[in-house]
């Protein structure tokens, strides 16, 4: 599956043929693409809007739309896939969604600029790249609590070496350990 941006669509490519094999229309700025680990829902962020587009991939339609938070740019899903968390960038939030239903069901204020988000191994934690802030956000995956923050400032002399954290100004993309110890 293929986000394009400018067309406000989504291609299904048949990678043996190497060709667009279906092109869905799928809301305003698509940019992130999350599927289900079922593989029956391909999960669209609408960037120049506040939707999250539900496709069907066998139908190859949308089947629904979400409302979130403005600029969703990334998503995360939780490891049983009954959540999907996405980072809204334009108003520093992270959108919760059953994906049993789907439904939103929480928004978690987070800081600004949130271009990624992961979720830990054992679905306990979310760890968002806050840009702006200049962050990397904790937040408890149950209660919604934001729990801390790991600053990426540079607080030294040195480029690139901040509080602890080696790493330049500025986090937009993050991933996770398969054991969860590092970021």
């Amino acid at each position: 599956y293929t986000a394009k941006l400018s067309s406000n669509s989504v291609s299904f490519v048949d990678t043996r043929m190497r060709e667009e094999a279906a092109r869905v229309d799928a809301g305003p700025g698509p940019r992130a693409l999350a599927v289900s680990p079922t593989g029956d829902r391909l999960y669209v962020a609408g960037l120049r809007g506040r939707t999250v587009s539900v496709i069907d991939p066998q139908a190859r339609a949308v089947t629904g739309t979400l409302q979130v938070g403005s600029g969703p740019c990334a998503f995360a899903q939780a490891p049983d896939g009954g959540r999907l968390y996405v980072a809204n960038f334009r108003d520093g939030t992270i959108t919760v969604v059953d994906t049993r239903v789907p439904t939103v069901t929480a928004t978690i204020p987070v800081g600004d600029g949130p271009g990624s988000v992961v979720v830990s191994p054992s679905g306990d934690r979310l760890y968002v790249a806050c840009r702006w802030t200049q962050a990397i956000v904790v937040v408890d995956a149950v209660t919604h609590e934001v729990l801390s923050s790991i600053t990426t400032q540079t607080s030294s002399s040195r480029p690139g070496v901040s509080l602890g954290v080696a790493m330049r100004p500025q986090p937009y993309g993050i991933a996770v350990s398969r054991d969860g110890a590092l970021l």
